[in-house]
């Protein structure tokens, strides 16, 4: 999984919108989720 950039350091640098949205979610939802979240209880 990537953040979305494409040829990175580049003059022909650009950003997946796509892929930049979904690295955000799964961010949040790492940054956000509590132990006890997923073990069932």
């Amino acid at each position: 999984m990537g953040c979305g950039q494409l040829r990175q350091h580049m003059v022909s640098e650009s950003l997946d919108l796509k892929q930049f949205q979904f690295a955000c979610r799964v961010g949040l939802m790492l940054a956000t989720a509590t132990e006890n979240e997923n073990d069932g209880a």
